[in-house]
């Protein structure tokens, strides 16, 4: 038996309304048992710098390109290591 699509949106509903508010009380506790005030303080400053946002901006694409880069990279030492086997087994036959 499949639940209507009715249940889904409801059930998303209800979490998107109370999800926060439910959540937000526990993670403020979080961050009071383990940054002081002037921490949390420099963290609001940082993060609502115009740099720091602008770099935060551009990190899924810098994150997208980086892994591109390692699975290039990756692949290059793939193909020397099967060159090699290859080579070191010709040489010992």
């Amino acid at each position: 038996n499949e639940l209507s699509a009715t249940f889904w949106e409801e059930f998303t509903e209800e979490i998107h309304a109370t999800g926060y508010a439910d959540l937000k009380p526990k993670l403020i506790q979080v961050y009071l048992d383990n940054y002081t005030e002037a921490e949390i303080d420099h963290q609001l400053a940082y993060f609502s710098h115009p740099m720091t946002k602008a770099i935060t901006a551009k990190q899924p694409v810098v994150m997208q390109a980086s892994m591109q880069v390692g699975q290039a990279w990756g692949q290059a030492i793939g193909t020397k290591i099967v060159d090699r086997l290859t080579k070191a087994m010709e040489d010992r036959n």
